[in-house]
């Protein structure tokens, strides 16, 4: 043996070879291909908040056009209605303190914050994230294998994902509290149910301030005026 020979340890005169050598072999019964959402019923309530909501913003910025007459009609309803849902009660609330007092103006008060307390309970049925957990969430290896051989495996492949399923494994968590977010349609529908009825207290009072503003009609304002000249100066 030569010298450089000797010098060489075991595990530089041959490679190392892996103690077992084979094949591992996995039968799938399923997978989770997500993304998926709850019940057609749940997603459509939902839905249907979101909607009711965006009507109250929209009452809110009719409510804020109405009572900026005159020289306060630089106030664009378009512009209005992109604002967010804390600057147009802030905005409400600073306009109806300007302009009307007494029992009026509490009863002004009491719709606007009301109106954005709907709408604040609005964001937590908008912001609960949805998890489904178990087997309801996992899509069977056979149904995969029976869609990839149908006529149309495109459109069979495509009803596993984004499907809508009704299961006992949803959680449904708001991140701002780390509490249960709304997860029946019962509990929705008190939510839209309760924007409803703030987009419809909005517009009575919106016709109530404009008829004491402009025709002195319920008492309130603390300056009638005419439309055509303009709002009192603030």
């Amino acid at each position: 043996m030569s010298s450089a020979e000797s010098q060489l340890g075991p595990s530089d005169a041959e490679p190392h070879k892996p103690a077992v050598v084979g094949v591992l072999h996995v039968e799938l019964s399923g997978l989770n291909l997500g993304p998926d959402y709850p019940a057609t019923t749940i997603s459509a309530e939902i839905g249907r908040v979101a909607i009711a909501a965006a009507r109250v913003d929209q009452e809110f910025a009719l409510l804020l056009s109405a009572l900026h007459a005159g020289a306060r009609a630089a106030w664009d309803f378009e512009d209005l209605r992109r604002r967010g849902s804390a600057w147009l009660r802030d905005a409400s609330l600073s306009r109806v303190e300007e302009l009307f007092g007494g029992e009026l103006l509490q009863d002004a008060q009491t719709v606007v914050t009301g109106a954005y307390a709907a709408l604040d309970r609005r964001h937590v049925a908008m912001r609960t994230v949805w998890t489904l957990t178990g087997q309801d969430a996992v899509t069977p290896v056979d149904d995969l294998v029976a869609a990839l051989e149908s006529p149309d495996p495109d459109s069979a492949l495509a009803a596993f994902v984004g499907r809508d399923v009704e299961s006992q494994g949803w959680r449904a968590v708001h991140p701002r509290t780390g509490g249960p977010g709304p997860a029946s349609v019962a509990t929705l529908s008190v939510i839209r149910r309760e924007l409803e009825h703030a987009t419809a207290s909005l517009t009575e009072l919106r016709s109530r301030l404009a008829s004491a503003l402009y025709a002195g009609r319920p008492v309130g304002a603390r300056q009638v005026v005419d439309p055509d000249r303009g709002a009192p100066p603030t």
